[in-house]
């Protein structure tokens, strides 16, 4: 139920048994929707397996079967590729507003207006607090997005804007964010585009 991604489910089917059962089913929500029992929960592998499962995931939340053994593990991670590259998209919105000098209450009564609306209200706490206590590590994003990168890569794709996103992560976690919650990716890209702006330099 990990994100990681339709090769490490080949190789743990290999190394199980060949009358195991084997479903990957990784899960989308934050924490309070794993304690109300209603994450997301995508499912890859044989129909009648799932349904002798499905009494058990149900508990945790509302079931997707997405199709054969591994695609379910490939969903998750074209999930993440949503969900960090909104947050990148954000935090550069935030940063461009910076520099026109508008405001950030009213930057956000803009974004409200935009189809980014319910994440950027989501985060906003976030962002004017200053507060990223992880409700989703941001090293694990960033390993998430790894996984993404190299999937792309055995798929002969090249996915610039994942490839952006990522260095966004690869950045927070050098500016020692990678235990707080993934939205401190848009305080890194405010912290270095005002680096970039005066001219001044991150340690290397």
């Amino acid at each position: 139920m990990s994100t990681v991604g339709p090769d490490a489910i080949r190789v743990l089917r290999e190394t199980l048994p060949a009358d195991s059962a084997l479903l990957d089913a990784p899960v989308h929500g934050p924490p309070v929707s794993a304690r109300a029992g209603s994450l997301a929960i995508f499912v890859g592998g044989d129909a009648d397996v799932l349904e002798q499962a499905r009494p058990v995931l149900e508990r945790l939340g509302s079931v997707l079967h997405i199709g054969p053994r591994g695609s379910a593990a490939g969903a998750k991670l074209i999930v993440q590729t949503t969900l960090v590259g909104t947050l990148a998209l954000l935090g550069e919105a935030l940063a461009l507003a910076e520099a026109l000098r508008v405001p950030r209450e009213v930057m956000f009564d803009v974004l409200a207006r935009t189809p980014r609306a319910a994440q950027a209200q989501r985060r906003r706490p976030m962002v004017e607090s200053g507060d990223y206590s992880a409700g989703f590590r941001l090293s694990l994003a960033r390993k998430d997005m790894d996984l993404v990168a190299e999937t792309a890569r055995h798929a002969a794709l090249r996915l610039r804007l994942d490839e952006a996103a990522r260095s966004w992560l690869v950045d927070a976690e050098h500016d020692g964010r990678g235990h707080q919650d993934y939205t401190a990716i848009i305080a890194t890209i405010l912290d270095r585009t005002r680096t970039a702006g005066t001219g001044e330099t991150k340690d290397a």
